[in-house]
């Protein structure tokens, strides 16, 4: 909904008795920042955002004052503007109810998964973390990918994400999408974008929710650096093929360090020219993993790094981080894991806990090991490295907003003899998985997001 037309509506659908009270959750906290208050639920992942010298009306209804005395002792007192300003925010976010406090919803089962159906490509990208390029011998057969499929589905699963290598390269890969689509699960292709044509693409629109295809520069002299020659008018052609059909069409955008300080200068001319008016969204990546022939980035590379990559966002959707924030957050719902546990599956049937598959360790193998007690490692996974269970997170008021950030590239194991283990090296059983500390710095960055949120999402009159 347009946010100018947020008031109009909570007008129109929301009625309130002057007897009626206010049920809040249990435990708020208070945190004092650039003149603002904000007023956290811990255990809900929800706050308001209110001004410093207005916090007596919230009181009064935190304490169960009659909605009707509140309004009437703020009208008195010429702060009836701010009452509403307040009721506005506080039923928008499901803060509170006239019935019982809101609660928490979280689900932990597992949901999502990437199948890297292949590890062949027709490229050779310098920062591919799978090392793409041959298919590895022991693959499976696209037999085996239809049960893998089916017993996802049997699972609960919703969501696959479909990868390689290069997914065409892989003969009979469209009979896992199709099959994929007939269990009701909702598919996501990444691709490089080389190998399709129209007929292709035709057949295979109405069994996929979104297409992502990787595109490594915004011209064709920058992208060849990354991708090879030949590669970039290919690619754009297909993503707008896909996007003219009604697919959710993105090209995914990874700088190497080398090259990123010239996407700046051509980035702007590329969106207006390629991209405006065509549907595609951009995702501009602000990490760069270790790949072929690149090295992840460290120190003051790093931070480098990121901050071009998020002036590059910026650029093209202003207030992009208050964009992603606000898709991640929703009232009252807990931002748990980073997606660590999710099933990812490997080309020879390996499975992980992540889709960076070479950073950490084979939970089992499809082929050989049963599929329900191959969910329950994940599921367990994704249980041990969850904010209630890392450390320093699950002493954090601010955990189920914030998700705990990278669990492979901020965490280590510390395992049961009290030595320290590298994440990718250690078993997950009877180890307690920890950070040396979170910054208050961070902490301040994330309530700043907290209320700049209420300003991207919510007008609030």
């Amino acid at each position: 909904m347009n946010k100018n037309k947020m008031s109009e509506f909570l007008k129109q659908t929301v009625s309130f008795s002057k007897k009626d009270k206010l049920f809040f959750p249990e435990i708020l906290k208070n945190f004092d920042i650039d003149e603002k208050i904000i007023i956290l639920s811990p255990l809900t992942a929800n706050w308001l955002v209110i001004d410093r010298n207005h916090t007596a009306i919230l009181d009064d209804l935190i304490q169960g004052k009659e909605i009707g005395i509140v309004a009437a002792s703020a009208e008195a007192t010429g702060n009836i503007h701010i009452f509403k300003k307040l009721i506005t925010q506080i039923i928008a976010k499901n803060f509170a109810s006239t019935t019982q406090a809101p609660q928490p919803l979280t689900d932990n089962s597992l949901k999502g998964a990437y199948f890297y159906l292949t590890n062949a490509c027709n490229l050779s990208c310098s920062h591919c973390y799978m090392f793409s390029g041959k298919a590895d011998s022991s693959e499976l057969t696209i037999d085996e990918w239809i049960i893998a499929v089916n017993n996802f589905a049997e699972s609960g699963g919703t969501n696959i994400t479909f990868s390689g290598g290069e997914i065409l390269a892989k003969r009979g890969w469209f009979q896992v999408v199709k099959q994929a689509h007939n269990r009701g699960i909702k598919s996501t292709l990444l691709t490089n974008g080389t190998m399709w044509d129209s007929k292709s693409i035709s057949d295979v629109a109405p069994y996929v929710s979104e297409v992502q295809i990787s595109l490594d520069g915004p011209t064709e002299e920058i992208n060849t650096k990354t991708r090879g020659s030949g590669a970039y008018k290919i690619a754009i052609d297909t993503a707008k093929e896909f996007s003219a059909k009604g697919v959710r069409t993105s090209i995914a955008m990874t700088a190497t360090l080398e090259t990123i300080h010239l996407f700046e200068s051509d980035f702007q001319i590329f969106f207006e020219n390629q991209i405006v008016g065509t549907g595609i969204n951009i995702k501009i990546s602000h990490k760069l993993l270790s790949g072929r022939s690149v090295n992840a980035l460290t120190g003051l590379n790093k931070k480098i790094y990121e901050e071009k990559a998020s002036r590059l966002s910026e650029i093209i959707y202003p207030k992009s981080k208050q964009r992603s924030f606000a898709l991640e957050h929703k009232p009252n719902i807990l931002h748990k894991n980073c997606g660590f546990g999710g099933a990812s599956i490997s080309s020879t049937g390996d499975v992980y806990p992540c889709n960076r598959i070479d950073d950490v360790r084979s939970l089992g193998n499809i082929k050989t090991d049963n599929f329900e007690k191959l969910i329950a490692l994940l599921n367990e996974s994704s249980k041990m490295t969850d904010v209630d269970s890392i450390l320093p997170c699950k002493h954090c008021d601010l955990r189920y907003v914030c998700g705990g950030g990278c669990r492979i590239d901020d965490y280590y194991l510390l395992d049961s003899k009290g030595a320290n283990s590298a994440f990718n090296n250690a078993e997950l059983e009877q180890n307690t998985v920890k950070k040396d500390f979170c910054p208050d710095s961070y902490k301040t960055g994330l309530l700043r997001q907290m209320m700049s949120l209420n300003d991207y999402k919510f007008i609030i009159e």
